[in-house]
């Protein structure tokens, strides 16, 4: 029996290609890293049981119909905007995303962007690489610390929720605002 016939639109870490070829699905890769114009991506998919598309991929209702042996759409995205769920349920297709792959990164890069905000971090990169450091000086470029700070979180889903983890670990006081009541369990541990 032939393999399933796989595509993914974009490139993505190659340890996830070498897992789909090493269950035996035979899959293509497109190599364009911009968003495929339609017709483009109808004629790839023509022949495919399954596609693993990125959110800048339009999957629509003429997409769908182009690929009469089409199982699933996998979103390799948290979100799936980019795909017209009633059409692919009119069409037998699921859809799957990957929620939660992203919490810690943007937990980790929103603390990063604080952190060198606070100490100032670019500023001093400029400044050293424009050869302007000539001298240690207690004062310059000496940002501030984070201790003792207060962090004001808008929304404590996983993503708020992570970056409230990170400012304990920095002693940080946690303010934060949520439409819905914030389960005590989850709050309090985080003193927030």
């Amino acid at each position: 029996m032939k393999p399933n016939n796989i595509l993914v639109t974009h490139p993505i870490p190659d340890i996830g290609i070498r897992l789909l070829r090493g269950q035996g699905y035979d899959v293509t890769v497109l190599q364009d890293r911009h968003a495929h114009p339609p017709e483009v991506l109808k004629e790839q998919v023509r022949d495919c049981d399954a596609l693993l598309t990125l959110l800048i991929d339009r999957v629509d209702a003429p997409l769908l119909a182009a690929a009469p042996d089409l199982k699933i759409v996998a979103n390799h995205a948290v979100g799936y905007d980019n795909v017209d769920i009633e059409a692919a349920k009119k069409h037998g297709v699921r859809v799957t995303n990957t929620p939660g792959v992203l919490t810690h990164a943007t937990a980790e890069i929103a603390f990063a962007l604080l952190i060198s905000l606070t100490r100032r971090i670019i500023e001093a990169d400029r400044y050293t690489r424009a050869g302007k450091f000539t001298v240690w000086d207690p004062l310059l470029l000496r940002g501030d610390e984070l201790r003792g700070k207060t962090m004001g979180i808008i929304g404590m889903g996983r993503i708020g929720r992570e970056v409230a983890r990170k400012c304990r670990a920095f002693d940080m006081k946690i303010c934060y605002h949520n439409r819905k009541p914030v389960k005590p369990e989850i709050a309090d541990p985080l003193g927030a």
